[in-house]
């Protein structure tokens, strides 16, 4: 092995030597490397010193180089078969690494000469491998002459083949036209016999007695609806449970003989069920005119609460007043307000809650106002 030892100064932008050795004589040369600083020995102790090199045609090799005494900065490094794999000029150089630090030398020239079995190709060797390639062409060329002639003999089979096909289709083409001809049969007579069975069409037709519906789940087919019509009535039924929904044509509904109470029923009613509210609180009162605040429970279970107040407090989270116990809401409900905010019949929306508690509550900080106007309803 041969020994070459190399001074790098980093602070050098170039190193003149050139470095000769020859293509493939691996591990046959040692550069032997005393990198400075300014002619200062550079520590290296936590480096790794690698070797790069690279050459004209982008050919790059990077291998790791053996630090021999960190403290006075003496590595070596041998030329790996990789490094001497091509003969050419390569430019290479050293870098220190450690953490996120790197620094390198100046660039050293790597010639790298052939050896003979690269040096000496003949012309023979050339045309031999023209040869063969000439003869891969023709081989390629005879695959294609046995293709094509097979393509050639597949032409009348196809033609065969689709022939055949025609005769197939024209043999089944009446068997076809029979076939179609015994569907539109089938489908007459079932039609015959639907309006012989009295079979109610889908639409536009009338039938007589109850109607009865069985469930479709699994399980459950004794269960079943009834829907029929009286004289003056239609209903709809159970057959188990016997309950059933009766609506007759003065416009009573029940369910099974006791009286379901209409929408405009309860709207009439809701006219006598209200009372007005006299525990009022924080300087709140009636209108005195007509339009007290009044309150109630519907025959549905609503609660109802409408009707005007004057003067109160005006600061926001006042409450206005307090409600019964049967008028406490379920949970912290919102009502419709307003408020006038000059005397002349100019609104603003005004929140109102009716706490758990039953006190109602003005949510909206107003200036002075005439009164307030309450309509909600609330579970």
């Amino acid at each position: 092995m041969r020994n070459e030892e190399i001074m790098l100064d980093v602070a050098d932008s170039v190193y003149t030597k050139t470095i000769r050795s020859r293509q493939n004589d691996k591990n046959g040369l040692k550069m032997m490397v005393y990198v400075r600083e300014k002619g200062q020995p550079i520590d290296l102790t936590g480096y790794a010193v690698k070797y790069e090199a690279t050459n004209h045609i982008g050919l790059f090799i990077r291998d790791d180089a053996q630090i021999v005494d960190a403290k006075n900065g003496v590595f070596a490094y041998t030329l790996s078969a990789q490094a001497v794999s091509t003969s050419d000029d390569w430019t290479a150089y050293f870098v220190m690494e450690k953490s996120t630090e790197r620094m390198s030398t100046p660039d050293i020239r790597i010639q790298l000469r052939r050896d003979v079995k690269e040096g000496n190709i003949k012309i023979e060797n050339y045309i031999s491998e023209f040869d063969g390639a000439i003869e891969r062409v023709k081989g390629y060329r005879k695959e294609l002459d046995e293709a094509n002639k097979k393509i050639g003999e597949l032409k009348p089979y196809i033609q065969s083949q689709f022939e055949a096909t025609n005769q197939k289709i024209k043999e089944i083409t009446p068997y076809i036209d029979e076939q179609y001809l015994k569907t539109n049969k089938k489908m007459e007579e079932l039609a015959a016999s639907i309006v012989a069975n009295s079979v109610v069409k889908k639409a536009g037709d009338t039938m007589t007695g109850d109607l009865t519906v069985p469930t479709l789940y699994a399980g459950s087919k004794t269960k079943q609806v009834i829907v029929g019509s009286g004289t003056n009535d239609v209903y709809i039924g159970h057959s188990v449970t016997k309950k059933y929904l009766q609506l007759k044509d003065d416009g009573t509904l029940s369910y099974s003989g006791k009286r379901v109470g209409l929408v405009e029923d309860m709207a009439e009613a809701t006219k006598t069920f209200l009372q007005g509210l006299t525990n009022f609180k924080n300087g709140f009162r009636s209108n005195g005119s007509g339009s007290s605040l009044f309150y109630g429970v519907d025959p549905f279970g609503f609660k109802h609460i409408r009707g005007l107040v004057e003067g109160g407090s005006t600061d926001a989270g006042v409450v206005i007043g307090s409600l019964p116990d049967f008028m406490k809401p379920t949970y912290w409900a919102t009502i419709t307000a307003v408020y006038d905010t000059t005397g002349g019949a100019a609104y603003s929306p005004c929140a109102v809650n009716i706490a758990w508690n039953g006190d109602i509550i003005c949510q909206t900080k107003r200036s002075a106002s005439s009164f307030i106007i309450i309509n909600g309803m609330y579970l």
